[in-house]
């Protein structure tokens, strides 16, 4: 065996919690389907054993991922026959349960694992369905071992066992609910099976992702294991692998950087005003706390990539304002038979990322050296600076909103220089229309990751991997993304106080000689069409709610909207009518300082914004909800055959493929732009309490105000690690 290969499942001990009398009965054994791509999941399901388990009994979970002496090319998965082998590496006694990576458990696989077999060999939900078994080991040697499983398929092998009479038996569903098969307070096990829709996102290069439903669940236990600093290995409790580079390696002193490397790291050090270094050796000592930044060189990839969690945690723990890696990760073996423990140069952000979300208040910097070219930078955490963040507003589009966020976090902005831009680079770029957004990224990329891009508004807006964040209205349809930020509706900036108090003296007495409470129609804004029925049924239903609440109706009306004259004529006599240009001037103004209440129909974006920003009463009125034409049928029928998914043979939904894989594509390149799912923003609106749609009842704890550009602040702070 090579170095750097496994030869077997790695065992990890959940031992009996301390305080706790052993129960005397047998470990639970778990064997873990998985591959070195899959460390989030893998984590997050040990994690979910551990919050459920019987804190009196033992938990052996066996990692089965890069395993030597198997030809994977052919498989599903990187683990697909590892299963297979597992009554041959339990030593062919007792029992053993089996998982794919891609679930979590709800309630105590111990349940599962003492249950009744009877006579059977395995149990499972279904013949076809055996990513979650119980294996009787002594009965399944002969028909399951290494042997069968590197000569057989999966398929096969699973025929070959549920036709020898009495082996096949089944087990209760609810221990592998597939996606929508969950039902809360009765699902033992959650399996994440739809692989375009996993939220950990492991495939990026080969789904266009989507929405879970379920996904809260697992996020929140990967942050419970976050905040607990949960890991499968720790220094001491390593990985075979890392005991044996470790015994090589010990006291070996840490590795020289080129020359332009080293300057780099004193550049970033002098950039952070930190006094303190420590330059770190992987397989020494912990690294010792109270140092400014830590500067980790040559040989951190040689830890195995099992261990880099708690290494990097521990080199992350160390250090007060910056940590600094430069690694130079070993080329893909040329055989494809052979295996690997250690991590690619893909990963390496990654694995840096998952340090950073358990110290945000750190900055880091990675450089993945390669033989030929440049290297590879990545940054992230807090800016590098001792000072407020600097900033810089590209773009026009936003300007106002872009503004108003930085004048509100108190950061210092500026636009870029007029020539092109060179150093000092700043640590933020807000930039905002399609302009913007293309300017951002040729400064994403000059500045090697350093300087944080943010886009503001929906225009460029699909592509959120070109940018740190990407700030979008819910309603532009765009896919979940982990860069992605939502907001209900556009980001308004705030008008000046003198303008607001010019407006409000203009109009006051207008509305003060009206009966109370005075209700506004907000029938204005770019982008709102309504026909001329909805028009009329919108009159109708704001002129009844303002005479079944007693009061006055007030009505704005864009001047550019079509039934403009049928909105006005079915509004009739009592109503205070007011033609408007765009939205902001200062009618609009006045109608929102005013107003005690509002109606506004559902396709005037900025109005509703600009309406349950006031926290007074909002009701979404479904007229305009709806664009119409050609094209927008077109983009429905994209959207539609992008999430058309297909059953495979096992009942759940299978890899995303062909029309519906194009589809997505052309939707998350912006290519086909998304239709507006306006029925998206009326719910979130409703769910924060700052509307209610016509016809529903107002929010058990009164209307809410919507505080859209301090969220967008408070997100901001947390991508740059600022308190």
């Amino acid at each position: 065996m090579q170095q750097g290969e496994r030869r077997a499942p790695e065992k990890i001990v959940l031992g009996v919690r301390p305080g706790h009398e052993p129960s005397g009965k047998p470990p639970v054994r778990i064997f873990l389907g998985t591959e070195a791509s899959q460390f989030r999941p893998e984590r997050v399901l040990a994690w979910s054993i551990e919050q459920v388990r019987d804190p009196t009994r033992v938990y052996e979970i066996f990692l089965m991922k890069e395993i030597a002496g198997f030809d994977r090319r052919e498989w599903t998965t990187g683990f697909t026959q590892y299963r297979f082998a597992i009554p041959e590496w339990a030593g062919g006694r007792g029992r053993a349960l089996y998982n794919d990576e891609d679930q979590i458990y709800l309630s105590d696989p111990a349940l599962l694992f003492d249950a009744e077999m009877g006579d059977h060999g395995f149990l499972a939900i279904s013949q076809r369905e055996s990513s979650v078994m119980l294996v009787d080991c002594e009965r399944m040697l002969g028909i399951w071992n290494q042997g069968a499983a590197r000569r057989g398929s999966k398929k096969a092998l699973l025929r070959r066992a549920v036709a020898t009479p009495g082996l096949f038996g089944r087990c209760d569903p609810h221990w592998n609910a597939r996606d929508d098969e969950y039902r809360a307070g009765r699902t033992h096990l959650l399996h994440y099976t739809t692989l375009h829709t996993q939220p950990w996102r492991p495939f990026p290069e080969r789904f266009v992702y989507q929405d879970h439903p379920l996904a809260p669940l697992w996020h929140d236990l990967e942050r419970g294991a976050d905040e607990a600093g949960f890991q499968l290995f720790t220094r001491a409790r390593s990985s075979a692998a890392f005991s044996a580079e470790a015994a090589v390696r010990t006291g070996r002193p840490p590795g020289a950087m080129p020359g332009p490397v080293e300057d780099e790291a004193r550049e970033l050090a002098r950039r952070c005003g930190a006094a303190r270094l420590l330059r770190t050796a992987p397989f020494g000592a912990a690294p010792a706390a109270g140092c400014d930044g830590v500067v980790a060189g040559p040989g951190l990839e040689a830890v195995p990539e099992d261990d880099l969690p708690w290494v990097l945690d521990e080199i992350f723990a160390a250090a007060g304002r910056f940590v600094f890696v430069a690694v130079a990760p070993p080329a893909r073996p040329a055989d494809p038979h052979a295996v690997s423990v250690f991590a690619p140069a893909q990963r390496w952000p990654e694995h840096l990322e998952a340090a950073s979300r358990r110290r945000p208040e750190l900055h880091w910097e990675l450089l993945v050296l390669r033989p030929e070219g440049a290297p590879l930078r990545h940054a992230g955490g807090r800016f590098a600076g001792s000072g407020p963040p600097r900033v810089w507003l590209v773009g026009d589009a936003e300007a106002g909103a872009a503004r108003a966020l930085v004048e509100r976090l108190g950061w210092p902005h500026a636009a870029p220089p007029p020539v092109e831009a060179a150093p000092p680079w700043p640590d933020l770029v807000l930039a905002s229309g399609r302009d913007g957004a293309e300017q951002a990224r040729r400064l994403r990329a000059r500045t090697g990751g350093r300087t944080r891009v943010v886009l503001l508004g929906e225009e460029a807006g699909e592509r959120a991997d070109d940018f740190d964040l990407a700030v979008t209205p819910i309603s532009a349809g765009f896919y979940p993304h982990p860069r992605r930020f939502e907001t209900a509706g556009p980001l308004a900036p705030p008008v000046h106080p003198d303008r607001r108090a010019a407006a409000d003296a203009a109009w006051r007495k207008r509305f003060e000689a009206t009966a109370a409470p005075r209700v506004a129609l907000l029938a204005a804004g770019l982008g709102l069409r309504l026909t001329r029925a909805e028009a009329r049924r919108l009159a109708a239903d704001a002129s009844r709610i303002a005479r079944e609440s007693g009061g006055s109706l007030f009505a704005l009306v864009g001047a550019r909207l079509a039934a403009a004259e049928a909105l006005i004529a079915a509004l009739g006599d009592g109503a205070h009518v007011e033609r408007c240009g765009e939205a902001g001037d200062d009618a609009w103004l006045a109608h929102l300082a005013l107003a005690d209440a509002f109606v506004v129909p559902g396709g005037a974006e900025r109005a509703l914004a600009e309406a349950c920003a006031t926290g007074r009463p909002v009701t979404i009125h479904p007229a305009g909800s709806q664009p119409r034409g050609p094209r927008e049928a077109a983009r429905r029928l994209v959207a539609r055959l992008a999430q058309a998914p297909r059953a495979n043979d096992r009942g759940t939904v299978r890899p995303q493929q062909g029309l519906e894989r194009l589809c997505s594509r052309l939707v998350a390149e912006g290519r086909v732009h998304p239709p507006r799912d306006l029925p998206r923003l009326h719910a979130e609106l409703e769910r924060r309490g700052a509307a209610r749609r016509l016809g529903s009842p107002e929010p058990a704890s009164g209307f809410q105000p919507l505080r859209e550009l301090e969220r967008v602040a408070a997100r901001l702070r947390l991508l740059l690690g600022v308190p």
